[in-house]
């Protein structure tokens, strides 16, 4: 103990985990590994043990819950025939999804009528877009002005009356 001597602490009391040498000071004492090594022993042991426990388990409830070879299912006593109440999962997506995406495009890509007694009609998507571009989002008129100001100025009055 040439080069190192003792720590003294401020309050006057030597702390035997304390080295000064001529680098500064450190503390000698070290990690209890024994401790540390039983810890995560311990750890590893309930984790395998848990896993055991769950495998057992669950390989009896699957046992439980599997159909006896020849067993029909409970359902399958009941009324083939019979449907479950609406609405029901469709059976067959893909095509189911494709049809309506043809049906929607139909409507959007082509001519049609909306109603046919006011004398409405739809227009595809791209044209609508072509007259939009070419004349502008059509704008109120003298009329649709008449009748704005006409609807103003009863509101107007009327909130006068009261």
């Amino acid at each position: 103990m040439d080069d190192i001597t003792k720590h003294t602490n401020p309050g006057g009391s030597n702390d035997p985990n304390i080295e000064t040498g001529p680098h500064g000071a450190h503390e000698i004492r070290d990690v209890n590994v024994s401790a540390v090594a039983k810890f995560v022993a311990a750890v590893v042991a309930m984790t395998l043990a848990t896993m055991l426990m769950f495998y057992l388990t669950f390989d009896q409830v699957a046992g439980l819950i599997a159909p006896k070879s020849g067993q029909r299912p409970a359902m399958a006593d009941a009324d083939p025939l019979k449907q479950p109440p609406e609405p029901r999962l469709q059976a067959n997506e893909p095509p189911d999804l494709a049809r309506f995406h043809k049906g929607e495009e139909a409507i959007l890509d082509h001519y049609g009528w909306v109603d046919p007694d006011k004398g409405v009609v739809r227009i595809p998507v791209e044209r609508a877009l072509e007259l939009v571009a070419k004349e502008g989002l059509p704008s109120r008129g003298q009329e649709g002005a008449k009748t704005a100001s006409a609807a103003a100025k009863t509101a107007t009055t009327g909130a006068a009356k009261k």
